[in-house]
């Protein structure tokens, strides 16, 4: 059992002793900053980025996503990344989620529940199935930029020279049997 519990336990901030989901303060961050301001090194723009990257590959690659499609993009890369920290605190403090004595979910519930459905309309816009990328033909390749050089198909033999030059040098070469 590992003596420091806090590496295993998500970030969460702790204010006048309770213990805080961080939404408010992550969406005060992404709001002012604006998500492509936020330094690249940091925690949170590399999530950004992973999350932007896995949707763009899955809808083919950069050249096939549409600018609009891009900004839908953003915009469920912002929602993953806000929602991700509630979710793990919400698993972490279930009795919080729950308020006994008025017998109502708690707002963060709410507010995760608006969360999760608003990334599904927002995906259910991309589209739910994957792209696939657009590859080159056969020809268009050979013909283009993967085309092998003239001096390459000069001295490339065809597989007959090559059984040919084989045979010979058999034929050659002198048995000591």
């Amino acid at each position: 059992m590992a003596t420091n519990m806090t590496e295993a336990e998500p970030q969460q901030s702790v204010l006048n002793g309770n213990v805080t989901h961080g939404d408010t303060l992550l969406k005060k961050a992404v709001k002012a900053l604006g998500s492509r301001a936020l330094d690249g090194r940091s925690t949170l723009a590399i999530e950004l980025k992973a999350e932007r990257q896995e949707l763009i590959q899955a809808l083919g690659g950069p050249t096939e996503v549409s600018p609009q499609e891009m900004a839908i993009i953003e915009m469920i890369a912002q929602k993953r990344i806000r929602r991700k920290p509630i979710q793990e605190w919400a698993l972490l403090n279930r009795d919080a989620l729950f308020n006994r004595r008025r017998r109502a979910l708690a707002p963060i519930a709410l507010q995760l529940e608006q969360l999760e459905e608003s990334e599904v309309r927002l995906l259910k816009e991309l589209g739910l199935k994957r792209r696939a990328k657009q590859v080159q033909s056969l020809s268009d390749y050979l013909n283009g930029t993967g085309k092998a050089t003239t001096e390459q198909k000069a001295t490339k033999a065809t597989p007959q020279e090559t059984h040919e030059d084989i045979v010979s040098s058999i034929g050659n070469a002198s048995s000591p049997l």
